[in-house]
């Protein structure tokens, strides 16, 4: 009897310490905010974001404005694990603006994606042309650097 009350003590303890991997992210590692500055950068970076959303998320754009980017969500009792998304830009000074990311979804489960993930994509995405290359030298950029080095 008393192996079975340890046994079944011992499972409930490891139940309840698990958690899920989109719980252990959101602890582990904080959303790195998106800045931008007012004019071409912010222009950028919030177009960048509605076509992320527009082409990651299942649900239609509900509102799309100069500080919000939301879409729908799933109907009046559908469970579904699809997130919903709403982006804000939200003024932090003059001329200065953060982009926030906020993502949810139905499912009792998990999202799928789940919303670090989608966090992380969305991230890498808006931010993925500040580390952009330049472009690439011409052969008449390599050939006037060739011969100004060779006097």
């Amino acid at each position: 009897m008393f192996l079975r009350v340890s046994i079944a003590a011992s499972a409930a303890l490891v139940l309840c310490g698990c958690i899920t991997a989109e719980q252990q992210a959101s602890v582990t590692e904080p959303p790195r905010p998106i800045k931008c500055h007012a004019g071409p950068d912010c222009n950028a970076k919030w177009s960048r974001a509605t076509v992320w959303v527009t082409e990651h998320s299942k649900y239609k754009l509900e509102t799309s404005s100069e500080s919000l980017i939301q879409t729908s969500g799933p109907g009046a009792f559908e469970t579904d694990p699809s997130p919903a998304y709403k982006i804000t830009k939200v003024a932090m000074g003059p001329d200065e603006y953060t982009i926030e990311f906020a993502g949810g979804c139905d499912s009792i489960l998990v999202c799928t994606p789940t919303i670090p993930e989608a966090r992380t994509d969305f991230n890498q995405s808006i931010l993925a042309a500040e580390a952009a290359p330049q472009s690439r030298p011409t052969k008449k950029d390599k050939k006037a650097a060739y011969q100004t080095s060779s006097r």
